[in-house]
């Protein structure tokens, strides 16, 4: 009732804008009133909504960090340069000593036998007169210093090996008539852990022949082996492993078809010694090889 004329007035509750018919969605709310402003309508609180949603456009424009960092780490690791391969301390020798085997191959007239030591290509022999004096050159050093090639009882393949290495400036290797003598060296300072020795001996079952070794077998009827060393005297033979190729070795000796020869032996597919051509006793690995 209005209280100045007496006369009864009726408010009408229906909205100024009604909904179109079939719309039963409720209006929108009224917006909040700005701050330092009036207004007579009361507010309508925001609803909250019951989840965020995020767009795939937005998580493709803002990827996730550990990914990020994943993909940097691995560009990082793909421009790093490969490691270097280690050094061996003893390639300095290795290549002197087979700078000396190539001077000598030549001198001796580039002989090659078969696996037994025969001539396939000749070349000079001890008893030559070029060549004799020589081999007692090698003799030099030794107990038998004094020989030469005409004195055809002394083989004198020991005597060669240890010239080799006393020309290619090897100090620490002990000049010896025997294979034997540093064939059991070599074993019995691997098995003492002795870094210091020039050489370390391998089963040839244990150890795949390098450029540099030494293959040695023994010869004879010796019934030497790897494990049974006799004292380290016993008839026994080595030649030095020029290059591994694949299913070969190429070897050089001396007093090999009474000359400096190479010749080539087998190997298996995991590069270890299986010729059939002689008794297998053991390979001799640069260990510390000492040069003046």
């Amino acid at each position: 009732m209005d209280a100045t004329s007496g006369k009864s007035t009726t408010v009408s509750t229906r909205s100024a804008n009604p909904a179109p018919a079939g719309n039963t969605k409720s209006p929108s709310p009224a917006s909040s009133p700005s701050p330092g402003t009036s207004s007579g309508a009361i507010a309508t609180p925001l609803s909250k909504p019951d989840k965020i949603t995020v767009s795939s456009e937005a998580r493709e424009i803002e990827p996730d960090s550990s990914s990020r960092v994943s993909n940097i780490l691995g560009a990082l690791a793909a421009d790093e340069p490969a490691a270097e391969p280690t050094a061996n301390p003893n390639q300095a020798a290795i290549d002197a000593i087979d700078r000396v085997t190539d001077q000598d191959h030549e001198f001796w007239g580039g002989q090659t036998t078969t696996p037994n030591g025969a001539p396939i290509t000749p070349g000079f022999r001890e008893t030559d007169e070029s060549h004799y004096q020589t081999v007692g050159e090698y003799w030099n050093g030794t107990i038998l210093e004094g020989t030469d090639g005409r004195d055809t009882e002394h083989p004198w393949s020991a005597a060669y090996i240890s010239s080799v290495h006393e020309r290619a400036g090897v100090t620490n290797f002990e000049p010896s008539v025997r294979h034997s003598t540093y064939i059991n060296d070599a074993i019995e300072a691997r098995k003492a852990e002795d870094t210091s020795a020039p050489y370390w001996g391998y089963r040839p079952t244990g150890r795949a022949p390098q450029e540099g070794d030494m293959v040695c077998w023994n010869r004879s009827g010796s019934s030497a082996t790897f494990d049974d060393q006799q004292g380290g005297q016993y008839k026994s033979h080595c030649d030095i492993v020029k290059s591994v190729e694949d299913g070969l070795i190429t070897t050089i000796g001396g007093n090999v078809g009474d000359s400096v020869s190479t010749r080539q032996f087998s190997i298996d597919e995991n590069g270890l010694l299986n010729d059939p051509s002689q008794n297998w006793l053991a390979v001799l690995a640069p260990q510390n090889l000492e040069m003046s």
